[in-house]
């Protein structure tokens, strides 16, 4: 499936490009949040500082 951003309602364009970035966006930063959990609850604070 290919995308013309150049053509058609620039909205619908700009949502397409979108949902995917703030997908990957989500997903990184719950990894990122559920990593700093786990570190901080086995490693201790100094570990959790590292991060």
């Amino acid at each position: 499936m290919q995308n013309d951003l150049t053509k058609g309602p620039i909205g619908k364009g700009i949502l397409v490009f979108l949902l995917p970035l703030l997908a990957s966006t989500l997903i990184q930063q719950l990894y990122n949040t559920v990593d700093l959990i786990f570190v901080g609850k086995f490693c201790g604070t100094k570990a959790t500082a590292a991060i």
